[in-house]
């Protein structure tokens, strides 16, 4: 016997495919504002670090720290130009006096005398122990002054004449500066006798440099010369001053 059709069988296929189940409304909102609060609190956080907070109160002043050490000195610099020369300042009152200095060479003095008796001659004539030394630092003036006392032997009726000086040779040309010698005179007119005659003759001389320099007293009779015309006494005083 043939089968029939049946009764069971399944449903056909539908014509169109069903769409998807909608997501739940309520998890989707929570996960937005999840997200937002996030963000919120973030850009909060960066505002807070970029804004300064309100200044606070001064705080009291410390206390003073040490010196620190000197450094070392720099190099010198260079020398700036000269400025120009400032007014003359007001004159300031003297110093007090120092002490003197040492001696100059000054002058110096040489001395000598002598009673030698020397018949003064008829031609230049130098009185033997009528004579000095001296020794000087320098160039300058030496000054010869002489006292010298003289016996002139006279006869009435005739002149005693003669000269006395000083000199700084000897010899001939010993007596050779008229205006530096002292007469002697005995007028005729006067007795016989041995008449004493003082006389000061003086002589400047120049000298040119340090050394020692010696001089002498001259004379000589130009008139009435006999042996018993004679120098006496004497001295001589030489004095130095440098130029």
């Amino acid at each position: 016997m043939q089968a029939g059709p049946s009764s069971s069988t399944s449903p056909p296929p539908p014509m169109f495919t069903p769409p998807p189940s909608p997501a739940p409304t309520g998890s989707g909102m929570a996960r937005i504002l999840s997200i937002i609060a996030v963000v919120v609190a973030i850009v909060a956080v960066v505002i807070a670090l970029a804004l300064p907070g309100a200044t606070g109160p001064a705080g009291g002043q410390g206390p003073t720290g040490s010196n620190g050490s000197t450094g070392p000195t720099g190099p010198t610099g260079p020398a700036g130009p000269a400025g120009s020369a400032g007014a003359p300042g007001v004159q300031g009152p003297p110093g007090v006096q120092g002490p003197p200095g040492p001696a100059g060479p000054g002058t110096l003095i040489s001395e000598s005398d002598t009673g030698a008796t020397v018949t003064i001659g008829s031609n230049c004539t130098v009185y033997d122990g009528g004579n000095l030394t001296i020794t000087v630092p320098s160039n300058g003036t030496v000054l010869v002054q002489a006292q010298v006392w003289v016996d002139i032997d006279h006869s009435s009726g005739l002149e005693d004449l003669g000269y006395i000086g000083v000199s700084n040779v000897t010899g001939s040309t010993a007596c050779s500066s008229p205006w530096y010698e002292w007469p002697v005179l005995v007028a005729s007119g006067e007795g016989t006798g041995v008449y004493p005659v003082g006389t000061s003759p003086q002589h400047p001389f120049t000298v040119s440099s340090a050394g020692t320099y010696s001089f002498y007293i001259v004379g000589y009779m130009n008139l009435g010369q006999d042996a018993f015309d004679v120098f006496w006494f004497a001295n001589m005083v030489a004095t130095f001053y440098p130029a």
